[in-house]
């Protein structure tokens, strides 16, 4: 007896394998044995925390649905086979923190059922086989969708007494019923039902050894979308027995093709699936894709950036072309037959070259061998020439640039004429008086209504979150012109430079010059003005790549025009005192020509265009006058309107289609209010005014200065 209970002591000792509820929740560090896991059952690894073990099969789901494993910590293993799925489904694993192992870290063998695993985290092995289903797929969709970092180092090139399934990083891959292994011989649920999806934003990299770093076979249709990286293995001076090559190299994607061949038949005699690799912005690849003569798709996604070249081997095989282009960019995309080499120059004609232990024969296969792929009963290396290889270029290098200082270009044109609009119509000193015309008044009442002035204006823009401008500058007014009692002429001419510094890195910088004319009629409390200008403005525009962090600069000559109609009358309450209600409309035009700046990616052409701008504003003013001090002060509230005529502005980068269009901002409406305060001298009249604009979310702070003097 006692015999009996030391042997049961041992067996148990040995297996050091626990009946299991894995229905809990790893909070604290711990080493545990293996977990023989049950139906429904979730287990969760809290953040921080780690569980390390030293055993095969961490944790062990056989025969059982429904299991998930969600990873926050680390777990961490020394052993094969450390999360074992066999004959599962609708089982998933969850991480987003870290699982590593020595080799063979998830094992999804004999599936006969949907199974997910989502990587936010690191996913490692030191070995090989991070993920491997060992191609015992029996039925169901497989899908990994990676937005970490999958890696591995490979089996090492000594070690050929492996099948070369285990061999790289991942490994997907259906079975039949002809199949060798244990799940799938003869069991008629492998009937080819069920696909492979990964889905990667993330880094899949097979680091150390030439081996492949995503695996399929063509039993069922494979789906790879990727705007990350994946690459395979690195390529090595190894020689590879009985190929005759001397070097090795792991594809960044294979599919293996089933064969009736025997001894070659991992999936069965056949496979009429498709494998579709969707490559989207950000992708990047290393080695190549090897077809192996099977059914392939490859789409270039709409919003690639970037040049691309990848080698494609065996997309032709007994002069069928078994790939199809599908190019839903604006790129131009080829794929050109070559002959592939290796770094030597030597050429490559197989492709993924992986080590492999020597077939067996058939008496004495108990495993799944390589798919088609070994060229000779004897060789311990997977090749495979199915015909012809090429590169597939992809001309995606795009021109990024900020484009903000166009697409609020407008407004700082508006900004820039109201400036100028507002200094030739200054309020002037005793403006109400200029207003009756009395035909008692002198000469030199006149002409104190309508003297010549200097109006300097500095005035801050700010776009929360887009851009900061400032528009500072001057306007000066001749002397009047009297055509008769109530119609009066100012010739002036004006300056402002306006600067914009934008939050993309974009910025605009111009020196603007004007004359004009205004044209005033008073009578009786009633004021109109017409007041036409024209300009010339230096244009400086700061242009930004975001892809390479290049900026060019460009200087250019530009012409604008507009007209301002003013009406106005005053409510006059006593002599001192009066209301005032105003309306105001200009149209205002600028000419920017076509410009071309050349960055690295490419050239940037903006088109010549035109902003249109119709703006209206009406304004409410309370004036009081304190004679006895020689102080006026006036306080006033109004609202604005305006629109944008310009539909686009045509922009081309790098040849493509770039144009800012104006589709949400072609009107507006905003806001206003302001105090003014003017005080006369002996021979000098002083104003200042201080003005809060908000015109949807554009904030203009403005003060300016004005000195009357008579000349």
């Amino acid at each position: 007896m006692k015999f009996f209970l030391l042997a049961a002591f041992i067996i148990i000792s040995f297996n050091n394998k626990v009946e299991a509820n894995c229905n809990i929740t790893i909070s604290s560090d711990t080493t545990q044995g293996s977990l023989d896991c049950a139906d429904d059952q979730t287990m969760t690894v809290n953040e921080g925390v780690t569980w390390a073990g030293t055993v095969k099969k961490m944790i062990d789901v056989e025969d059982d649905d429904g299991f998930t494993l969600n990873n926050n910590g680390t777990i961490d293993g020394t052993n094969f086979s450390m999360l074992f799925f066999s004959d599962t489904a609708n089982s998933s694993i969850v991480n987003n923190g870290t699982i590593n192992g020595i080799a063979e870290v998830i094992i999804i063998n004999g599936t006969r059922g949907d199974f997910s695993i989502t990587n936010t985290g690191t996913i490692s092995s030191e070995n090989h086989a991070a993920i491997s289903s060992y191609e015992s797929v029996v039925s169901g969709n497989v899908t990994l969708n990676n937005s970490g970092l999958i890696t591995g180092n490979g089996v090492s090139g000594s070690q050929t007494t492996h099948n070369p399934v285990w061999i790289g990083l991942i490994n997907l891959g259906h079975c039949s019923s002809e199949s060798h292994e244990a799940h799938c011989t003869g069991n008629d649920d492998a009937d080819g039902t069920g696909s492979h999806t990964v889905i990667n934003t993330g880094r899949i990299e097979q680091e150390g050894r030439g081996a492949f770093a995503l695996r399929f076979n063509n039993r069922v249709n494979n789906t790879i979308t990727t705007s990350g990286t994946i690459y395979g293995g690195p390529e090595q001076a190894w020689t590879v027995d009985g190929s005759g090559s001397s070097r090795r190299i792991g594809m960044d994607i294979m599919v293996i093709k089933c064969d009736d061949t025997p001894h070659w038949d991992s999936c069965g005699p056949s496979g009429s699936g498709k494998t579709t690799i969707n490559i989207e912005k950000g992708a990047q690849f290393r080695n190549g894709i090897d077809f192996n003569g099977t059914k392939g798709e490859i789409v270039i996604g709409a919003e690639i950036n970037r040049d691309l070249e990848i080698r494609i081997f065996d997309y032709v095989q007994e002069h069928a072309d078994n790939l199809t282009i599908t190019n839903n960019s604006e790129h131009e995309v080829t794929l050109t037959e070559q002959v592939l080499t290796f770094s030597n120059g030597d050429n490559n004609v197989w492709g993924n070259i992986t080590p492999s232990r020597a077939v067996e024969a058939a008496s004495k296969r108990t495993k799944n061998h390589s798919g088609k792929g070994d060229e000779a009963l004897g060789d311990v290396a997977e090749y495979y020439n199915a015909g012809i290889d090429g590169i597939l270029i992809i001309k995606g290098e795009r021109l990024e640039v900020s484009q903000n200082n166009r697409k609020f270009r407008s407004e700082n044109t508006l900004t820039k004429f109201r400036n100028f609009y507002n200094a030739a119509n200054n309020i002037g000193y005793n403006s109400q008086r200029c207003s009756t015309l009395d035909e008692n008044r002198d000469d030199e009442d006149l002409k104190d209504c309508n003297t010549g002035f200097v109006k300097m204006f500095n005035s801050f823009q700010e776009r929360n979150h887009v851009y900061e401008g400032r528009n500072f500058g001057g306007v000066g007014m001749n002397s009047p012109i009297f055509l008769n009692d109530s119609l009066v002429s100012n010739t002036f001419f004006g300056y402002s430079r306006q600067n914009n510094n934008f939050e993309d890195r974009t910025s605009t910088d111009n020196d603007n010059f004007t004359f004009g004319i205004k044209n005033s009629y008073q009578n009786a409390g009633f004021e109109a003005s017409l007041t036409p200008l024209v300009g010339l403005s230096l244009q400086r525009n700061e242009d930004f790549d975001t892809d390479k962090s290049q900026t060019i600069r460009k200087t250019f000559l530009s012409e604008f025009a507009g007209i301002n109609a003013k009406i106005s009358n005053n409510f006059e309450q006593d002599e001192n005192n009066f209301f005032t209600l105003g309306f105001e409309s200009s149209f205002s035009a600028q000419r920017y020509p076509e410009y071309i700046s050349q960055f690295t990616d490419g050239e940037l052409k903006v088109k010549e265009s035109f902003d249109q701008l119709l703006s209206g504003t009406i304004e409410a003013a309370y004036t009081n006058i304190l004679p006895q001090n020689d102080i006026l002060g006036k306080i006033y509230l109004g609202g604005s309107g305006f629109k944008n005529y310009n539909k686009k502005i045509g922009v081309s980068a790098r040849g493509f289609n770039s144009d800012v269009k104006n589709n949400g901002n072609e009107t507006s409406s905003g806001y206003h209010a302001g105090v003014s305060l003017l005080k006369k001298s002996k021979n000098f009249n002083f104003e200042i005014d201080f003005r809060y604009e908000d015109q949807e979310g554009l904030i203009d702070k403005i003060a300016s200065l004005t000195l009357n003097r008579r000349f």
